[in-house]
């Protein structure tokens, strides 16, 4: 809602809440149906306990309204209007035990001394008639005491979903509140407007009136095609002219009767709306049609009305708000998500002067007269904000009211260009010009004890200023993010304020008790938050072990107050084994591992900083470790608050290139000659071959093995000092050659060389592992046996014998020797 005088319209009294019902089922038998119970007569609201009811949760309403209209000859009086029949189908669900009885709220008369106005014919449930009681308790129509129910008694409990069609006739009520302003059912001069916030809507439809419950609609009116104004001193002609019937959602008929003096108007309504949004205005309006194609690529169809009786210059400010309605949606949806709507409007027409406050009526806004630019976005950012995402509790509105009145800042510096003062800077001139004794700060902005409280400044202004305060205190990205977020959890749906700060503390990853205890829970006015630019400065580069440097931390005011109590942390768990830290500045305290530090006063534009300073550890070398700076208390933006700290090694400063002395032949052993290292510096070994390490060859020395054969030596020596980068140095190859095998015997052939006889080879001494092969010559010609043995065959008479041993091992050249002959064979 927004008011014609800056919102600052208080209105509604207070009521003790009516306790609800709950059934509790025990015991461990087979689990058996639950009794039908009676359903509750209250939501359970704070301020307004007789409204509302429990036990059911409504789904949709099918509105069917004949409405008469008679116009007053007398000048300025308003139209008699009548509901020669209406007609109202409830689908809603039952929420827990099945419904032996369960209310709607329903308002038939204005006070005792009335007739009931609004006459029920009947009530069927499912179909079948049920018994139904009006309850009326109106004195002075103060919906914080009346009670105004239709209890509805059905022919069998219900169960689940169910459908209630309520019919009814007579003249529709207005609702009076508590500040004498009207709401519910009010009469124009030419026509009839319906308006229903907070609870206005029993005056036309029996509904759950709470904003708890939110359904789907479809409102059809039937009504005379053309109306005439009892006006006679307004511009406009006062003759007859045609009407229209506007509601919300979406147009889906307009059609008009046989003769045409009537026409009935269908409206839709997809989108879950509370009952308190219902808007049904009939009277002489120019109805304007559009597409808005919006940045974004989706197109809404836009449906306003304008009553042609309002001054010229006021239906010009209303046409150039309209003209303003895709820019204002483009920057709404950039910072709060799509449009919630499937379409939009604005209305505006001549009203009762009680009615002076514009409304968010779901969809196609309502205002008293023009629709002036600031107002028009009030009430268009009220789609996403209490109309998309409804209050659970009337003392939820400020989350309605506040983003409302914020935007009024921020769309025309943010979105249109036409206010040349920052939002920030006009909601702080705001709370700065408003005294610490303004009665502003007398009423908790989410913890009202009075209806007549509900729309008092401290949910429009105050709402607006907690909104920005939060802004401030934990960042603007992460605010961006918890206002867009709050759109995309939960549009469609009613919340809580407790949601909403569950919700800010998620997205912020910070405690914000104390900050909303502050600013929406308690009366007094708030201090401004505190905001500041958080820096970290470390060590450039890497550190050597026994090197001095500090760490620096700087806060800069970047506020509008005074920098005052601001504390910040120093997290050095990594990286404080490795340093030791000097004196402690003052201001700066430690608890283990984490280092405080509290911010001295500082001006708005200045800065404070202080360094710590510290001395890298001996025998820490190749230590890294991250330093994390935040802030403890809230107004922190922290672009720079990590530091890395890497100890570095120094360089071994003598590393010659090994050598290698011995022979490179398989059986020898090669030595590493590592030249001179620095003092002090440890030297470790490693045997290559072929450049890839040889398991176990780690000594100075390395014995060749039949393996190298043929292969590429070096050795690496690494250098190790404390404080210093490990260094190696690696050798240059050598190929290495076989072995020499070291007993290399003559054979000798034991035996008689007669035929018949055998011949063998005397044993001889080898180097071990050898493998020994055998040739026979007879009469220096090769004969066929390879064995240590021959026998002498005749074919060998007369030619002498001998033997060539070859003796073979891995690694190593082959040695190969022959006998002497024997003498001639016999």
């Amino acid at each position: 809602m927004a008011l014609a005088a800056r919102h600052h319209l208080a209105r509604l009294a207070s009521l003790a809440l009516v306790s609800g019902m709950l059934v509790v089922t025990t015991g461990t038998g087979p689990a058996q149906a639950a009794e039908p119970v009676a359903g509750g007569l209250s939501a359970g609201d704070s301020l307004f306990p007789n409204q509302g009811n429990s036990g059911y949760d409504a789904l949709h309403y099918d509105i069917d309204l004949t409405v008469d209209v008679a116009v007053s000859s007398t000048n300025n009086a308003v139209a008699n209007t009548t509901f020669s029949a209406a007609r109202t189908a409830v689908t809603a669900k039952t929420t827990g035990a099945p419904l032996s009885s369960f209310a709607f709220d329903f308002q038939g008369t204005t006070s005792t001394l009335e007739a009931t106005s609004l006459v029920v014919d009947a009530v069927t449930v499912d179909g079948a008639p049920a018994a139904f009681e009006r309850i009326e308790t109106t004195t002075v129509s103060d919906a914080t005491t009346d009670v105004h129910k239709i209890v509805v008694t059905p022919a069998t409990p219900v169960d689940g979903e169910f459908t209630t069609v309520v019919t009814y006739h007579g003249k529709p009520v207005r609702h009076t509140d508590t500040d004498t302003s009207w709401e519910g059912w009010n009469n124009t001069r030419d026509g009839a407007t319906f308006l229903n916030q907070p609870v206005g809507s029993m005056t036309v439809f029996p509904n759950n009136n709470t904003p708890r419950d939110k359904a789907t609609y479809s409102i059809s009116v039937d009504a005379p095609s053309k109306l005439t104004t009892s006006s006679t001193s307004l511009s406009a002609n006062p003759g007859l002219r045609e009407a229209a019937v506007v509601s919300n959602g979406e147009l889906m008929s307009k059609t008009p009767s046989e003769d045409g003096t009537r026409t009935t108007w269908v409206w839709n309504q997809k989108k879950q709306m509370a009952s308190e949004l219902t808007l049904i205005s009939i009277g002489r309006y120019d109805m304007y049609e559009s597409d808005i194609t919006l940045a974004s690529g989706r197109t809404l169809h836009e449906w306003s009305f304008i009553d042609p009786s309002i001054p010229t210059d006021a239906q010009a400010t209303t046409q150039a708000s309209r003209g303003q309605l895709k820019s204002i949606v483009d920057f709404l949806e950039k910072r709060y998500g799509p449009y919630p709507g499937n379409s939009i409007g604005l209305v505006t027409d001549v009203v009762p002067g009680k009615i002076s406050y514009a409304l968010e009526t779901q969809d196609r806004s309502f205002f008293p007269g023009a629709a002036d630019l600031d107002t028009t976005i009030h009430e268009v950012m009220h789609q996403w904000f209490g109309d998309n995402v409804s209050p659970v509790d009337w003392n939820d509105i400020w989350l309605n009211e506040g983003p409302a009145t914020y935007a009024e800042y921020q769309v025309p510096f943010e979105g249109l260009g036409t206010a040349s003062t920052s939002t920030e800077q006009a909601i702080f001139s705001t709370w700065d010009g408003t005294p610490a004794d303004d009665e502003l700060w007398t009423v908790p902005t989410a913890k009202m004890s009075e209806a007549s409280e509900l729309f008092g400044a401290q949910v429009y202004d105050r709402g607006a200023m907690t909104l920005e305060a939060l802004r401030t205190s934990i960042g603007a990205a992460p605010f961006a993010e918890l206002m867009k977020q709050w759109q995309a959890r939960h549009g469609g749906t009613s919340q809580r304020t407790s949601d909403f700060i569950a919700l800010a503390e998620e997205v912020a990853g910070r405690d914000l008790d104390a900050f909303f205890e502050t600013w929406i829970y308690t009366t007094g006015k708030p201090a401004w938050p505190a905001k500041f630019d958080l820096a970290l400065k470390g060590p450039e580069g890497s550190l050597l072990p026994g090197a001095s440097s500090a760490f620096t931390l700087s806060s800069t005011n970047t506020g509008k107050v005074q920098q005052t109590g601001s504390v910040v942390t120093l997290d050095l768990s990594a990286i404080l084994p490795a340093v030791a830290l000097g004196d402690l500045p003052a201001g700066v305290d430690i608890d283990g591992t984490t280092l405080t530090w509290t911010v001295p006063s500082t001006a708005v534009g200045t800065s404070s900083d202080v360094s710590i300073p510290f001395t890298v550890r001996s025998g820490t070398a190749g230590t890294s470790g991250r330093v994390v700076a935040r802030a403890s208390t809230l107004g922190s933006t922290c672009a720079e608050c990590t530091t890395d700290v890497v100890v570095k090694a120094q360089q071994i400063g003598s590393s010659p290139v090994p050598t290698i002395s011995g022979t490179p032949r398989v059986g020898e052993t090669l030595t590493a000659v590592p030249g001179a290292w620095d003092g002090g510096t440890t030297l470790s070994y490693q045997w290559l071959r072929d450049g890839s390490p040889i398991a176990g060859a780690t000594a100075p020395s390395y014995a060749l093995v039949a393996t190298d054969w043929r292969t590429r030596i070096s050795v690496a020596v690494t250098g190790s000092k404390p404080d210093h980068e490990s260094l190696r140095r690696t050798s240059t190859t050598t190929s290495v050659r076989p072995g020499v095998q070291v007993r290399r015997p003559t054979p000798a052939v034991k035996g008689t060389p007669k035929v018949g006889r055998r011949l063998t080879v005397k044993r001889a001494a080898y180097d071990p592992g050898v493998s020994l092969t055998y040739t026979w010559y007879v009469g220096g010609h090769r004969v066929g046996s390879s064995t240590p043995r021959l026998r002498v065959a005749k074919s060998y008479r007369g030619h002498r014998i001998s033997v060539r041993v070859s003796a073979r091992k891995p690694g190593y050249t082959t040695w190969t020797s022959r006998s002497s002959t024997t003498g001639k064979a016999r």
